[in-house]
C-alpha cells in the first residue's frame, strides 16, 4: 500500500465527519515532518507517528494498516502532501524496533591531587624534619587501579606507615586518599622535590615540594658594642645554641671586616654542641680610630651552621 492510497482512505473516512475515524498509531515511513500529515509527528526512528503516541512506541509492520482506539476529531479532511513520501510497503523488511539510546559510559578514572601546589614546608632546621600531608581524588566516574607513590628530591621521602592510605589502594569514583611526605634538610639550602600518584587504570598525577633548611645554631645578631673611646677595648660574649635536635658537626670560627673586632676566647672552634646546648665566643672591639665599623663573626658546622653574627661598634 502506497502513502497516497493511506491518506486518500484516511480522508474519505473523515470527510463523513460521523465519527472519529480510527488512526493507525504509525502511518508511514518519512524523512521530516513535511512528509506527515497533520496529527502525526516524524519520530526519531523514521517513522510517522500519532501525536498522542509516545516517541518511543515501537512501530510494527501489522500496526501500520490496524485499527486503533479512536483519536481525536478532525474536522477537515487531511491534505495529501504535494509531493511522494516513501512507500510504506517498501518497508516491510526493514526492522521495525526503534532504536534505543545507549547508555552513556560512566568518565574514565582519573587521578587527581587536591592539596594545594606546591606543598610548602619553609624553613625547617637542617638537624630536624617536618612532614606535611598530600590529599588525592579520584575525579573519573569508574574505580582505578592499584596506586603506586613515588616522591623524589634530596631531602623528601614517602612516609610509609598507616597514614600512607593511598598505596596499594584502589579508588572509587571521587573517593580519597592521602600519604605524607617527609621533609629532612641535610644542609643550609634550598630544596625542591615531586611527589606522585599514578595507576594503570587512572593516569598520573604530581605536585612540587619545597622546603629550605636553616642553621641549627643561633646566636642574638648584631653583637653591638656601641660607643667605645678610641685606643680603649670592650669584650663582650657571643653565646651560639643548638636548637636543633641533633648534635652538630665540629664547629669551626671565622671573624671577617674591620681589624678593630678580634677573637678573644673562642670555646666553640673545633667542639660539636649537643641539641640544646651551648658554645660562647668572646669577641673584643678596640677602636684605634673615630667612627663606626662593622665586623662579621661566622660559626660553621655540617650539620648545624653556618650563622653568622654582624658586630657594630663606634670609636669615640
Amino acid at each position: 500500500m502506497t502513502t497516497r492510497s493511506i491518506l486518500l482512505a484516511l480522508a474519505a473516512l473523515l470527510a463523513t465527519g460521523c465519527y472519529d475515524a480510527p488512526r493507525p498509531n504509525c502511518a508511514f515511513l518519512c524523512t521530516g515532518n513535511t512528509a506527515c500529515p497533520d496529527g502525526y509527528t516524524c519520530a526519531a526512528d523514521g517513522w510517522c507517528k500519532r501525536d498522542d503516541v509516545a516517541p518511543t512506541f515501537a512501530c510494527e509492520t501489522v500496526t501500520v494498516d490496524a485499527p486503533v482506539a479512536d483519536g481525536p476529531v478532525v474536522d477537515a479532511a487531511i491534505d495529501a502532501p504535494d509531493v511522494d513520501a516513501p512507500d510504506v510497503d517498501a518497508a516491510i523488511d526493514a526492522p521495525t524496533d526503534a532504536p534505543t539510546d545507549a547508555p552513556t559510559d560512566a568518565a574514565d578514572a582519573m587521578l587527581t591531587i587536591i592539596t594545594a601546589n606546591p606543598v610548602a614546608f619553609g624553613n625547617v632546621v637542617d638537624t630536624t624534619t617536618a612532614t606535611l600531608p598530600v590529599m588525592v581524588r579520584n575525579s573519573g566516574g569508574t574505580a582505578t587501579s592499584a596506586l603506586t607513590v613515588t616522591v623524589t628530591g634530596t631531602g623528601f621521602t614517602r612516609v610509609a606507615d598507616a597514614t600512607d592510605t593511598c598505596t596499594g589502594a584502589t579508588l572509587a569514583a571521587m573517593a580519597t586518599c592521602s600519604f605524607n611526605v617527609r621533609f629532612a634538610p641535610d644542609a643550609v639550602a634550598a630544596f625542591t622535590g615531586v611527589a606522585g600518584v599514578n595507576a594503570t587504570t587512572g593516569g598520573a598525577a604530581s605536585i612540587n615540594l619545597t622546603g629550605a633548611g636553616t642553621s641549627a645554631l643561633t646566636a642574638p645578631s648584631p653583637l653591638a658594642f656601641g660607643g667605645i673611646t678610641v685606643n680603649g677595648m670592650s669584650d663582650l660574649p657571643l653565646v651560639f645554641t643548638n636548637v636543633g635536635g641533633a648534635t652538630t658537626g665540629t664547629l669551626t670560627t671565622a671573624r671577617t671586616g674591620d681589624a678593630q673586632f678580634a677573637i678573644q676566647t673562642d670555646g666553640c672552634n673545633g667542639t660539636t654542641v649537643a641539641a640544646a646546648g651551648t658554645c660562647t665566643v668572646t669577641v673584643r672591639f678596640a677602636p684605634v680610630a673615630l667612627g663606626a665599623v662593622t665586623g662579621t663573626l661566622t660559626v660553621t658546622g655540617d650539620p648545624g651552621g653556618p650563622v653568622a653574627v654582624q658586630l657594630t661598634g663606634t670609636g669615640q
